[in-house]
């Protein structure tokens, strides 16, 4: 379910600061808890540098943000715990000017960031209200969090577009109250093409590569009440907080330092132009053997042209792919761009657009020759599989021509292009990296 609201940034940022000069900001914790601070740290097999992770047995929140103003109030508890004796107690009321929260400061400069953590809410608030689970902030503007909806106790994704616009995901329809969840998500802040997979209970339950805000970086991520009327309890344990440098790509467990074509694959993934598949373990495939669909090679093409700022149009160009697809956006921007026409074998002479469909080599060809402007050929191709009366004959000489592909050598010295081959995960990494080289991405 998704619904959208208007709500101006300097609005949005009112409700967060408006009694900013009264809030009073510093560790707080209980008068007397009893922890067991020999425990060990909490640990998460997920990529990135640790920035917390804590499950708060030392009995202090000294390394936190915290905030608290009027009724609210920050602690380390020992009344409930996820594992061990101590858990962060974080607590607000209804009371006019009531806000508790503690924040964790990202490194500077950081676009990716996980959050995870054990969460038990005792008390929620009014109704039409929310309970945070986690905030993502750049600077001062939220651009994405993640709550317990007061109404309707649903799990609901939060986005706020460049416009101020939030737009709201239900993920999961009933959270209990009373009863530990493990929470997390991980956030790509990349404009346009931001990324983001919410998972609840060690379940995912949802993921996007396409949101919109208008940030690039991430500065803190919140938990708790950020403004007044966000009445709660909430108890939160085993708290883990990483960070995944800018420069750095994800670890493929099936892309190791041997394969091939690993320095292809970490090029595209440190530029944003795939994450891949979290596995259950969180860890992550990319899977490089499998055949890319044409969805996901709009995608891929995309981002690597930098995610450029459009507006898709309405009416969908073709039939099989709706306003509603995940690639809507991508494949829509592909065809503007004149890069895919499509098939004409639509109904009433309409093209369509396969997007499940794999994409053959000759077509790769096509896709980036377009990509580059069409430019004039003169090569010739060497392929003894691509005759010059073939359909992609001037495309697949090009790419030859530019050291984009080399095709395959056979023992009597010829070579075979191979055009009507599916093109794998690796080879797509391959040839844009390769394109990359000769004509250099925005």
């Amino acid at each position: 379910m998704k619904r959208l609201y208007r709500l101006g940034l300097s609005g949005m940022l009112g409700l967060a600061l408006s009694a900013g000069a009264a809030l009073v900001a510093g560790p707080a914790e209980a008068a007397s808890v009893s922890c067991q601070p020999s425990t060990a740290a909490p640990a998460d097999s997920f990529p990135g540098n640790t920035v917390v992770a804590d499950n708060f047995e030392s009995g202090s929140l000294s390394s936190y943000g915290v905030v608290t103003q009027g009724t609210g109030t920050a602690a380390v508890s020992s009344t409930l715990a996820h594992d061990g004796a101590c858990s962060a107690y974080l607590h607000a009321t209804i009371d006019s000017g009531s806000i508790s929260n503690m924040s964790v400061p990202l490194p500077a400069g950081a676009a990716h960031a996980y959050a995870a953590g054990w969460f038990n809410i005792t008390t929620a608030g009014v109704a039409g209200n929310d309970v945070p689970y986690f905030r993502f902030f750049s600077g001062a503007t939220r651009i994405m969090d993640i709550f317990r909806y007061n109404s309707t106790a649903n799990f609901v994704l939060r986005v706020t577009a460049p416009d101020g616009t939030f737009s709201y995901t239900t993920m999961v329809s009933t959270v209990a109250l009373n009863s530990w969840h493990h929470i997390a998500i991980d956030v790509h802040a990349n404009g346009s093409a931001t990324a983001a997979q919410v998972w609840f209970d060690d379940k995912s339950v949802y993921s996007s590569t396409t949101l919109n805000v208008a940030a690039t970086s991430l500065s803190s991520v919140m938990l708790g009440s950020e403004h007044p009327t966000q009445q709660a309890d909430i108890y939160v344990d085993d708290l883990i907080v990483k960070n995944q440098p800018a420069s750095s790509s994800y670890s493929f467990t099936d892309v190791t330092s041997s394969y091939p074509f690993y320095k292809e694959i970490t090029w595209a993934a440190d530029a944003g132009i795939t994450t891949g598949w979290v596995m259950p373990d969180n860890s992550r495939q990319f899977r490089p053997l499998e055949s890319i669909s044409r969805e996901a090679m709009a995608a891929f093409i995309y981002r690597y042209m930098g995610s450029p700022a459009y507006t898709p149009p309405a009416t969908p160009k073709f039939p099989d792919v709706p306003t509603n697809s995940p690639f809507y956006k991508e494949v829509s921007w592909l065809a503007a761009q004149g890069i895919t026409t499509g098939y004409n074998d639509g109904p009433n002479g309409t093209a369509t657009f396969h997007p499940q469909g794999t994409v053959n080599r000759d077509a790769m060809a096509a896709f980036i020759y377009r990509l580059n402007g069409s430019p004039a050929v003169s090569a010739t191709s060497n392929f003894k599989d691509v005759p010059s009366n073939y359909p992609f004959y001037k495309e697949i000489s090009w790419l030859a021509s530019n050291n984009i592909t080399t095709g395959w050598a056979l023992p009597d010295g010829t070579t075979e292009f191979r055009p009507l081959a599916p093109v794998a995960r690796d080879a797509t990494a391959a040839f844009l990296y390769r394109t990359n080289a000769k004509y250099p991405r925005p």
